[in-house]
């Protein structure tokens, strides 16, 4: 290949660094968070932990009846609980879920004339009267206020009907597909079910809103009534929170009651334990038989189920290698809780990683690249995410030094040679230049 003497030093410069570049260097990975377990378990691995369900079960009247683990949704117990049914009153738990998501508590909501002439349970708001959402949500929850169910639903979507649509659609998001709401306050409504699973699955996504939790708790409020002078005293329907339960282990924290002659009593109701917090459901109950039934739900939940932490947050559960031989740690994006029963077999508990695939560079901390199956006796109970807990950059020219050091090696030594051959051509040019011509004497004759 020709080479132009003036281009002569740009081409070695080119060839040598050019050549830096073809063997990249490993990644270097930025160290981990400190929030990691020292180990990661296997694979495919299994330990042995107690196995549900236990031998004795609680006595349920009701037609249906549910207790759930409100930190992980895991159903510990179930009667009819997927048999589609009137709700009543526990619609407004959706309710209050969609005004406290969608609103402000010191919004100012001014009653319509149809929610000042809405049938049942109401706490006589008058046409044109203006309340603070604070306010209603606590008439909603505590008194089962339909009056106060319309004017929020019209204040937070403009008319009932588009706030009923919100109902179903957020229904649909929680994973409650067995439910479909008419109203906002839960009269008896052709085509207005759910099921006791769905009614847990709607509270527990409540009790997440500490707003809500605080509500449901209140055993009675004073709520302004500017048009008396004076206050509306709110008592709570649930007789759970005014009953004398010293003698029980567990302290009940809410939630909400229902009635209607096509549904019967209604009652989803949360109790606490320590850390630990159960939801109960039980529908189409006789009077007062939904709370005997919800109190053997919640002894059946404490007593014979015991929590086991099966999956840590933070806990590394691989280190897949990337190309370069360098490896990065995979961690849980969350932990995993599961409730097994206490006095039966012991059974295998299985945690599965499963990546994404091959782990590209470059690799942002906390990105997404997989997921861990966790399952008990082959049947899976939790899927949790894998993300990484450390960076990993692309490769840098300037971390290797040596390969830089030996390039300015070089391209000093052909610049040098280069200066020498130069040198070399100018002199003899300069020779030729100072060699005497003979000069024919005779010729010019």
């Amino acid at each position: 290949m020709f080479i132009r003497r003036d281009r002569f030093p740009a081409t070695i410069a080119f060839v040598l660094f050019g050549s830096l570049s073809i063997a990249a260097p490993a990644a270097a990975v930025s160290p981990s968070p400190p929030a990691v377990s020292p180990s990661p378990p296997a694979v495919a691995g299994g330990a042995t932990v107690a196995a549900a369900p236990p031998a004795t079960e609680p006595e349920v009247e009701s037609v249906a009846g549910l207790v759930m683990e409100a930190g992980s949704g895991q159903v510990l117990y179930e009667k009819n609980a997927r048999t589609p049914m009137p709700m009543a009153s526990t619609t407004k738990i959706m309710t209050a879920l969609l005004a406290l998501e969608k609103g402000r508590l010191d919004d100012v909501v001014t009653v319509s004339s149809r929610a000042s002439r809405v049938e049942g349970s109401r706490i006589y708001l008058e046409e044109g009267e203006r309340e603070t959402l604070r306010d209603l949500l606590y008439a909603l929850l505590l008194s089962s206020a339909n009056d106060a169910a319309i004017a929020i639903a019209e204040h937070i979507a403009g008319s009932e009907e588009a706030f009923v649509a919100m109902m179903n659609e957020k229904a649909l998001a929680l994973g409650a597909r067995d439910t479909v709401f008419q109203n906002p306050h839960g009269l008896s409504s052709e085509g207005h079910y759910t099921t006791a699973h769905d009614l847990a699955l709607i509270a527990r996504a409540a009790l997440r809103n500490p707003t809500f939790a605080r509500i449901v708790s209140t055993r009675e409020y004073r709520m302004p009534w500017p048009a008396k002078s004076s206050v509306r005293l709110l008592y709570n329907h649930n007789k759970l929170l005014w009953r004398d339960l010293s003698t029980e282990d567990f302290l009940v924290t809410g939630v909400k009651t229902g009635y209607t002659l096509a549904a019967g009593n209604c009652l989803v109701a949360s109790a606490r334990r320590g850390d630990r917090e159960l939801i109960a459901v039980a529908l189409n109950s006789g009077p007062g038989v939904e709370y005997r039934d919800v109190l053997a739900l919640f002894r059946y939940g404490f007593g014979q189920f015991t929590p086991h932490q099966l999956v840590r947050p933070g806990e590394v559960v691989a280190r897949p290698v990337l190309p370069g031989g360098r490896s990065i740690p995979v961690v849980t994006a969350e932990g995993l809780r599961w409730s097994l029963a206490r006095d039966d077999t012991t059974a295998r508990v299985q945690k599965i990683v499963e990546l994404s695939g091959p782990i590209q560079v470059p690799v942002a901390l906390g990105q997404q690249v997989g997921h861990l199956r966790v399952l008990i006796e082959g049947r899976e109970v939790g899927r949790i995410g894998l993300i990484s807990a450390a960076s990993v950059n692309p490769p840098r020219a300037a971390g290797r030094w040596w390969a830089w050091t030996l390039g300015l090696f070089f391209l000093w030594r052909a610049l040098s040679a280069l200066d020498r051959w130069r040198r070399r051509a100018r002199r003899r040019r300069r020779v030729g230049t100072l060699t005497p011509v003979p000069f024919d004497l005779d010729r010019r004759r």
